[in-house]
């Protein structure tokens, strides 16, 4: 006859075994909290945008040719990554350009004229550093370089990137999951030890009855 293992036994089995399943939920906040305060790596971000936009007139600056910009602004945003730009970001920045790149995001918001850089690195002053870096040896070499003079007279930057802010994931998230976990493997481990008990008394009951047969004889 097949044995059947019900809600009502499961709940038993918990209750039983709640010590072990406190303390393993104990560890598992321990470990998660661990993680988050020592074992996880910081990273800082901050960003600045610049504005690309032609005059439509010498006369008045201020009404842009806004189709004409945003024909500008793909090649604004390739250049951002060029070595032109990236090498001087490097000289002041004490990075390799190598280091830039991987630390660093251009993004161009859907129909907008502006170019937002963002920059992620562990170190919150840096961060900002390398955004304000990059916005400015873009604009300064598209001034000085006559090849871009046209691309220079059309950017403004808009904004001075802030100090870092922490980027990581929530720290309650982490520690949430590993609460959890630890509450799971406290269940599991009360069914295996509860399952062992059991097969474990089974099987001494089964060695114990030849006997009694035999007595019985």
């Amino acid at each position: 006859m097949k044995e059947e293992f019900s809600l009502t036994d499961l709940a038993k089995v918990l209750k039983k075994n709640w010590i072990g399943i406190l303390l393993l939920t104990i560890a598992g906040i321990i470990l998660g909290a661990c993680y988050t305060n020592f074992f996880q790596e910081k990273e800082y971000q901050s960003e600045t945008s610049i504005l690309v936009a032609l005059s439509r007139s010498s006369s008045d600056p201020k009404v842009y040719d806004y189709d004409n910009s945003l024909l500008i602004i793909n090649t604004v945003y390739e250049l951002i990554t060029q070595n032109i730009i990236l090498s001087s970001v490097a000289e002041e920045t004490g990075l390799t350009t190598t280091e830039i790149k991987s630390m660093t995001a251009i993004s161009k918001p859907s129909s907008s004229l502006l170019l937002i850089i963002t920059c992620k690195a562990k170190n919150p002053t840096m961060s900002k550093r390398v955004a304000d870096s990059i916005a400015n040896h873009l604009i300064e070499e598209c001034k000085v370089n006559t090849s871009l003079a046209m691309i220079g007279d059309s950017l403004l930057k808009t904004s001075n990137a802030d100090i870092g802010i922490c980027c990581n994931a929530n720290p309650f998230l982490y520690m949430s999951i590993s609460t959890f976990l630890g509450m799971c493997l406290g269940g599991l481990f009360a069914i295996v030890r509860e399952a062992f008990f059991q097969h474990t008394l089974k099987k001494k009951k089964n060695s114990l009855e030849p006997t009694k047969m035999v007595e019985n004889l």
